[in-house]
């Protein structure tokens, strides 16, 4: 149907580079659409189960011999599966029918890096997991190196490319493409989300900080205790367990209460000592 989105999944897929796309066709910010303009549906080269991997185990709705001829984008989702020469090697001839009908293509971490392994890649602009995995999978079938950008995602001739780490960006230009929303409504989903990602690394960044202290903290007071043969202070214990495990629910990751702060920097002098 001319408003399905087909996502092609091989076994041990990537998982999350399908969500923020597949999400954003589904879902507006209140809830689930209630008349999307596309449907997402999977398809695979049978109809058996496919792997992620991360274990998560997917029906598709379509096999390579019962998908339809006519829809709106062909999105392949990277993954392990891609090193599986006797099961990607089948989906050439889709990729060529999509892009000859002048259908959406979508290719994303290993499957950009198959899209240069078959030559789809020589007359576009596009980007992938590096110029070097592109030249190493395309081997002589990779001319165009003066066509790749050194981008997170990068969208030429409806044919959309992205490097692992690039599935929000590679999201927006495939919602552009297909013109899922308006300009505008596209790039507030584009920030939001690019926003909770920073939130994470932050938060990701500010617990391995913690730990750090917390490790140094602790080897501080085993040391002092061994060499005054004598039990770590209760009480010194007791605050670097609080510091450590209440300090990430404080509700401001960029502001650092001054007890905390002064009691971990003493202690930081302390172990240089």
């Amino acid at each position: 149907m001319k408003n399905e989105v087909l996502y092609l999944l091989l076994n041990n897929y990537a998982d999350h580079e399908a969500v923020f796309l597949a999400s954003a066709i589904a879902c507006d910010e209140r809830s689930i659409k209630e008349n999307p303009k596309y449907m997402n549906k999977v398809v695979a080269p049978t109809l058996d189960v496919v792997r992620s991997c991360s274990g998560f185990h997917t029906l598709p709705d379509y096999s390579f011999e019962t998908m339809p001829n006519d829809y709106a984008a062909l999105v392949l989702i990277g993954g392990f599966g891609w090193f599986d020469e006797l099961e990607a090697d089948k989906v050439v001839p889709i990729v060529r029918r999509a892009i000859k009908k002048g259908i959406i293509v979508g290719a994303i971490c290993n499957a950009a890096s198959f899209l240069a392994k078959h030559g789809f890649l020589n007359e576009i602009k596009h980007t992938g997991n590096g110029l070097e995995q592109l030249q190493l999978w395309g081997g002589g079938n990779y001319t165009n190196k003066a066509g790749y950008m050194n981008e997170q995602a990068v969208s030429d001739k409806r044919i959309v490319t992205a490097n692992g780490t690039g599935y929000l960006e590679f999201a927006k230009e495939l919602l552009l493409l297909l013109e899922n929303d308006t300009p505008e409504q596209i790039e507030m989903f584009y920030c939001f989300q690019q926003r909770r990602i920073g939130k994470a690394v932050q938060s990701i960044t500010l617990i391995v900080w913690i730990c750090q202290i917390g490790s140094k903290v602790l080897r501080k007071v085993s040391l002092d205790s061994h060499r005054n043969n004598e039990q770590p202070s209760f009480q010194n214990v007791a605050r670097i367990a609080w510091m450590v495990v209440c300090f990430p629910f404080t509700g401001n990751s960029t502001r650092m209460p001054m007890e905390i702060w002064m009691f971990s920097f003493r202690w930081q002098m302390n172990c240089r000592e």
